[in-house]
């Protein structure tokens, strides 16, 4: 006999459809011909400087020095697909999008472990509903790549009961984590469900992982001359949480979908404290409160949360016929993503081509521009052939913790030392909340005595010395 799914035909076509939108969606994000979101620049020029062979781990106290913000292994194989291809922001996205098809097929077949063939698809579709997720995944980010890694790292847990099995997890969850520290719900969950089913390669898992992670920060310090765990931890980790940050990153990215994330609370109830994927839920669960509200938190953070969802809602569809009205919930929701997600993510996709609406006019002045720039969006360094001179948001963040000091930089600007400032949205002297969290009120106050607006159309600001 052959497995039939578990919904109604209307109901799988519509959840297929979602699906592929957000297949699609990720896709035109991979082809945009210009920066996408904030982060991205941060990765070029990490890769650029691959490229040309310069130290990547700079002293932040001085500049030219941006903080590198993710370990290197991305940039690193961007750069090499680059020495073939070109650096440009496709190349990485291009990995992005191949790590989400590559996320997709592990979390088919960690449905699949206790799933017919029906419900196991419905993990990676579920996953696929989650727009904020496909639009992550066009992005020259390593989010994607160290999520792969992870969810692989996990099928081998679940499927190779052995020592060997528990060895290869863990080495693949490491190599993940190295590629971007955030899995922190999946590694407690499978040291948990280790600790429960197997102490064995539990002592396999951890003993691997913790030599591991000790080797590579180690030799991190001594390579880059005591500047690893400053740029990937003391640089970027901030001690403030709150509400107001909070709500945005739960709007956004949770609101949408609540009927998902109830059903998978009440599959992972149902199913007990020893299952994996139950551990995995509330674990993620309460990582995506803990993490969301920090600053500078976004959807991103949910993304253990969405890959635990997707997989409780596949378990619970394996056994679809007892929970009439859970059932009809999921309808419901999956009909509410057929027009909830193409509003969400064409809105998106669209506001970001009107945003650079008029890149052929400012981007030739910007290529043209001398060293150094100072830019608001840090990925208009790279797109218009500069190096990335300082990462505003982080030296502003560490100088209201007095830990840098701004008066160098102050100075540099106070002089007319950049050939052009370029800032989004609104001018210095009226800045918008954002651009106070990316600049301290000295620097946008010396922009705006100094500098004049050279041209702007509302959404950019050029500026250039008075």
């Amino acid at each position: 006999m052959t497995a039939r799914s578990p919904v109604p035909p209307l109901v799988g076509y519509a959840m297929g459809a979602v699906a592929a939108f957000g297949l699609a969606l990720a896709f035109a994000f991979v082809c945009a011909p210009y920066p996408i979101e904030w982060a991205e620049g941060r990765v070029f020029d990490t890769a650029r400087l691959i490229l040309q062979g310069e130290p990547i781990y700079c002293d932040i106290q001085v500049l030219p020095c941006a903080d590198l913000t993710y370990p290197p292994l991305y940039a690193a194989l961007v750069a090499a697909l680059a020495r073939v291809f070109g650096l440009g922001f496709g190349i990485g996205r291009a990995v992005s999008f191949a790590s989400l098809l590559w996320a997709l097929v592990s979390l088919y077949r960690i449905a699949r472990i206790r799933c017919d063939r029906w419900p196991a698809l419905a993990a990676p579709a579920v996953f696929l509903c989650f727009v904020e997720a496909c639009y992550f995944a066009g992005l020259l980010r390593p989010d994607f790549l160290s999520l792969a890694l992870v969810l692989c790292g996990i099928e081998v847990l679940l499927r190779k009961t052995s020592v060997s099995g528990a060895v290869a997890s863990a080495l693949l969850t490491l190599l993940g984590l190295f590629v971007k520290p955030q899995a922190f719900a999946a590694v407690f969950a499978m040291t948990v469900h280790l600790a429960i089913t197997d102490r064995k390669r539990l002592m396999a898992f951890a003993a691997v992982g913790a030599a591991g992670g000790a080797a590579i920060v180690v030799a991190g310090e001594i390579l880059t001359g005591h500047r690893f765990l400053a740029h990937h931890l003391w640089y970027v980790v901030s001690p403030g949480h709150s509400w107001a940050q909070l709500g945005p990153v739960l709007f956004y990215g949770a609101l949408p979908w609540t009927v998902f994330f109830a059903v998978a609370l009440y599959q992972s109830l149902r199913e007990g404290r020893s299952d994996f994927v139950s551990i995995y839920f509330f674990a993620s669960l309460a990582w995506a409160l803990v993490s969301s509200g920090s600053t500078g938190a976004a959807p991103n953070y949910l993304f253990e949360l969405y890959v635990a969802t997707s997989i409780a809602i596949a378990h619970f569809l394996a056994t679809l016929r007892e929970r009439h009205l859970a059932a009809t919930l999921i309808a419901l929701q999956v009909f509410a993503c057929v027009f909830l997600n193409p509003w969400i993510g064409l809105e998106r996709y669209f506001s970001l081509r009107e945003l650079w609406s008029a890149r052929a006019t400012m981007v030739p002045d910007l290529r043209a521009a001398s060293e150094p720039i100072l830019v608001e969006e840090l990925g208009v360094a790279g797109y218009t052939g500069h190096r990335l001179f300082v990462n505003s948001y982080v030296v502003s963040h560490l100088s209201g913790m007095h830990r840098w000091d701004q008066t160098p930089l102050l100075a540099l600007i106070r002089k007319g030392g950049f050939s052009r400032v370029v800032l989004r949205g609104a001018p210095a002297d009226r800045p918008t909340r954002l651009q106070r969290e990316r600049f301290t009120p000295e620097m946008l106050d010396a922009i705006a005595a100094r500098y004049r607006v050279a041209w702007s159309d509302g959404n950019w600001f050029v500026y250039e010395p008075r």
